[in-house]
């Protein structure tokens, strides 16, 4: 018997790092996991390994309906929802300030912050069952 028997967690930033060992510690411990992030090779490849515990969705954080649609999925396939974990984050706008461009520090917000917030709204807008929400952005640079 797991930790997480009988719960359902939405996942945002799912695909690589904390958010996919997260998916897949929460799916050993028994818990039902919406895995929602933009890399959907990645996301399709997840769903595959962890079969009848896991689902994939696209989901981009900074737009509302993506999370709302990610949080109903959840709730529509498990009847409920009790974890919802944002960790989906961007290193977005570095380098001196007067190099930063404008759009590129609204889309570290919009991700970063916007889509903590909008995790939140709609895991509380329908989710009676909700026992906990984190948060995690790491600042971590990815390669390439």
């Amino acid at each position: 018997m797991g930790r997480l028997d009988g719960k359902v967690a939405v996942v945002t930033g799912a695909t690589g790092g904390i958010g996919e060992a997260s998916v897949r510690l929460f799916a050993a411990e028994g818990a039902r996991v919406l895995a929602a992030d933009v890399e959907d090779e990645r996301g399709r490849r997840l769903e595959e390994a962890l079969k009848g515990r896991v689902l994939y969705r696209h989901t981009d954080v900074s737009k509302e309906e993506d999370v709302r649609d990610a949080v109903k999925a959840a709730v529509d396939n498990w009847g409920r929802l009790d974890i919802m974990f944002n960790n989906a984050g961007i290193v977005g706008a570095v380098g001196p300030i007067e190099e930063v461009k404008v759009e590129d520090f609204d889309r570290t917000l919009r991700v970063n912050l916007g889509g903590a917030f909008l995790g939140i709204k709609h895991a509380a807008d329908s989710a009676a069952s909700l026992s906990w929400v984190a948060h995690y952005t790491s600042g971590a640079p990815s390669s390439g």
